[in-house]
């Protein structure tokens, strides 16, 4: 199986899926950066904001190498070419 890697400093990121619509419960006091939380497979997981200030249209989920789990919540997902 393939998958979606990225390295973050030391670190090694997968892509763990790419949901629609994922319910995002918000966390009271939370920082700016914090859209909230949702469960994933049994387990909490912390979906972070960037610049997605609405609702999250899709949400991003990153595996480390350590195991946990992230969302990244953004408001739309695509495919765009990349040229140099």
């Amino acid at each position: 199986m393939e998958y979606i890697t990225a390295q973050a400093g030391k670190k090694m990121l997968w892509v763990e899926a790419i949901l629609m619509k994922p319910e995002i419960w918000r966390v009271p006091d939370a920082s700016e950066e914090i859209l909230g939380i949702a469960v994933y497979n049994g387990k909490l997981v912390v979906y972070y904001r960037f610049d997605c200030k609405q609702e999250a249209l899709c949400g991003i989920l990153v595996r480390d190498d350590g195991g946990g789990v992230y969302g990244i919540a953004a408001a739309a997902v695509g495919e765009e070419g990349l040229s140099r």
